[in-house]
């Protein structure tokens, strides 16, 4: 879970808000609606006072109502399946099918109740996929600008989604093809006040928030891939650099637990160049001294 308040967000890391990023990325939205932003950001342009800020709020709106147009047109189709299904003989897989379509039907249709004023914790949580604010160092200065969450290749193209490229486990930035080459050179910086983990409770899989004691934030140092490929879009995306959980995570059922850098250490993991890998294997053992307390998710 992300602080959408960008600007406070900004500068409680002494970072410049790149707005010339957040523009790019909502301009090739209108042409993309694949490119996912947490609707919690968008409101936060809408909201803004900062002249520079609001020229973001048309394209949040235009971007909601094209996904509105696609989500009728959507529910037009799934209705007109229905129709002809319906109309002609209903055996057991025609049956199934119009199950199908009923279920999807009805998920689209809770769609058109869509308001910017309808406030919901989820709008501010980042999944894998998802576009979030990540802090960055361009010639010495920290910047603030979005990311996806979810490495891709070099290239642009994306790795398979059997495999997890959102988080980098610690023991693999030197070994492992997709954080090889990041390592060293393109590191980042991830704020956010809560994770989400899945595990088992009675025999269920139940989904658990994580937040650090005594604290209304928590960052996470990462990896970051650019890319310039003509044919792909030029946006960065991350991975949290993951390490074995301290032991209130282990017991909650969790083994992996994000690298809460110690804040000392935050521009020398953003400054890579120049440093050793032993250096910066080193730095990540400096974590911020926390408790994590969990709760359930309803």
């Amino acid at each position: 879970m992300i602080k959408a308040q960008l600007k406070k967000l900004a500068h409680e890391f002494g970072a410049h808000l790149d707005l010339e990023e957040f523009e790019r990325l909502y301009q090739a939205r209108l042409e993309h609606p694949e490119l996912k932003i947490p609707l919690g950001i968008d409101r936060y342009f809408l909201l803004s006072q900062d002249s520079a800020e609001r020229k973001l709020a048309p394209l949040a709106r235009q971007h909601h109502a094209l996904e509105l147009e696609r989500t009728k047109a959507a529910i037009a189709a799934a209705e007109h399946e229905l129709r002809e299904l319906a109309a002609g003989k209903v055996t057991v897989a025609v049956k199934k099918k119009i199950d199908v379509r009923q279920r999807r039907r009805e998920k689209l249709l809770g769609k058109l109740d869509f308001s910017f004023d309808r406030i919901s914790p989820i709008d501010e949580r980042v999944f894998p996929g998802t576009f979030a604010p990540v802090i960055a160092s361009r010639e010495g200065k920290r910047l603030l600008l979005p990311m996806r969450y979810r490495v891709r290749r070099p290239d642009g193209g994306e790795i398979p989604s059997q495999y997890n490229v959102f988080n980098a486990r610690k023991d693999s930035l030197q070994s492992a093809a997709t954080w090889k080459p990041l390592f060293g050179h393109r590191h980042a910086l991830f704020p956010f006040t809560k994770f989400f983990e899945w595990v088992e409770r009675e025999g269920c899989a139940r989904e658990i928030a994580f937040s650090p004691s005594s604290r209304s934030m928590m960052w996470a140092a990462s990896l970051y891939s650019n890319t310039n490929a003509k044919n792909a879009l030029p946006y960065r995306s991350f991975a949290m650099i993951t390490d074995d959980p301290p032991a209130e995570v282990a017991a909650a059922g969790h083994d992996r637990c994000p690298i809460f850098l110690q804040e000392d250490r935050i521009q020398d993991w953003l400054e890579p160049q120049g440093k050793s890998a032993d250096f910066l294997l080193g730095l990540l053992s400096h974590k911020e001294k926390t408790i994590y307390l969990n709760d359930l998710v309803a």
